[in-house]
């Protein structure tokens, strides 16, 4: 987004020679700081802002959008008065808020006012996912969570909608549309879990080289990540001629920051430690294998608790390619009845993902 610029010169000498700074002047000097007073900003509705600084340059006022992830909005344009007595700017920033700030607030607020249409629309939207989903009967955060997660990756598909490409980065993308990137969907999560009192934050920062957002979710006092666009097939594997609804990979559904940062990058000063493990939805489910031996016991397991099954996924750690074959793994034809299984891997040989499915016909 280009940002609109307004700089001006003031000569104020006979004026500030008796002035001390007023206790409601906010100075800013890095950029950090910067990201986070418009953050809060933001979140609060505030449709301008302004602060003092000596240091900050115009190159990162210009490019402050690129340091957050514009969930409640972003800066629009900026205005520059600049003290050349005393090196100080005093900077007016103007806001845009998001279609998400005013959802949240309608929804969660359950004020009576008019919104637009778009707003409108989204609304509606959200009230669907909630109504799908059982939302509001669901007691624990992590039914709600998970419930989230499996209804974005089931209706989203990764790309830019054909109606408005730039929707492609909202939760009105993956939404609306049901096509987003991974803005999008962490947009979309983080509207979610905010109206299911879920609490959430998203994360900026890097995945597979190039610009990422995903989503850290607290849950009994823990924080964890969930990358719900990861999470998401690029494309789905026919089971019996029709499309698995289960078709969900679960990798990324609650982590740890030494688990994901195996191949994502991010400031990790910006946010809460994620060292929880409970929610771990493999370790949750007891679908964690250690080694084959383990592997093999869980697949066993599973197909005899559901004959007939037509899909698996379990993690492994320590994956080796030549450990897991079609021969080692000869015993799910055996077990199962199935007369043929196709398999995918996905993640780090430490914690690989294995999705496999079984073919009766």
């Amino acid at each position: 987004m280009k940002l609109r610029v307004i700089c001006s010169v003031i000569f104020l000498a006979f004026l500030l020679a008796g002035c001390g700074k007023s206790d409601s002047e906010q100075y800013i000097e890095t950029k950090e700081d910067l990201v986070r007073f418009v953050r809060d900003g933001l979140s609060h509705g505030q449709e301008e802002a302004v602060f003092k600084t000596k240091t900050l340059s115009q190159d990162v006022m210009k490019n402050i959008n690129k340091g957050m992830d514009g969930y409640y909005g972003s800066v629009k344009e900026y205005k520059i008065q600049s003290n050349k007595l005393t090196g100080t700017d005093t900077v007016t920033f103007f806001y845009d808020l998001s279609e998400n700030y005013f959802v949240e607030h309608k929804m969660m607020q359950d004020e009576d006012w008019e919104a637009d249409k778009k707003t409108e629309t989204l609304i509606e939207a959200c009230r669907e996912v909630i109504a799908k989903t059982d939302l509001k009967y669901k007691e624990s955060d992590y039914s709600k969570e998970r419930a989230i997660h499996d209804y974005l990756v089931r209706h989203t598909d990764y790309g830019e909608p054909e109606e408005d490409p730039d929707e492609a980065y909202s939760a009105y993308g993956a939404l609306v549309y049901h096509k987003a990137v991974c803005n999008g969907y962490a947009e979309a999560m983080k509207l979610l879990l905010d109206l299911s009192g879920v609490e959430n934050k998203m994360v900026v920062g890097e995945a597979g080289g190039e610009n990422h957002a995903w989503n850290l979710v607290h849950l009994d006092k823990a924080w964890y990540h969930v990358d719900v666009t990861w999470d998401d097939p690029t494309s789905d594997v026919p089971v019996s001629g029709k499309v698995a609804d289960n078709k969900i990979m679960f990798n990324y559904l609650n982590i740890t920051d030494e688990e994901i940062s195996y191949d994502h990058r991010f400031e990790k000063m910006d946010y809460p430690d994620a060292e929880g493990t409970y929610y771990n939805y493999f370790r949750l489910n007891g679908l964690d294998c250690a080694d084959y031996d383990q592997f093999k016991e869980i697949c066993s397991l599973l197909i005899r608790k559901k004959p007939g099954r037509e899909t698996m996924q379990v993690l492994i750690h320590g994956y080796d390619p030549d450990e897991y074959t079609s021969e080692t793994m000869d015993f799910i034809f055996e077990e199962s009845g199935a007369r043929r299984f196709r398999y995918f891997t996905s993640g780090p040989p430490d914690r690989t993902g294995m999705y496999m499915i079984l073919y009766y016909e």
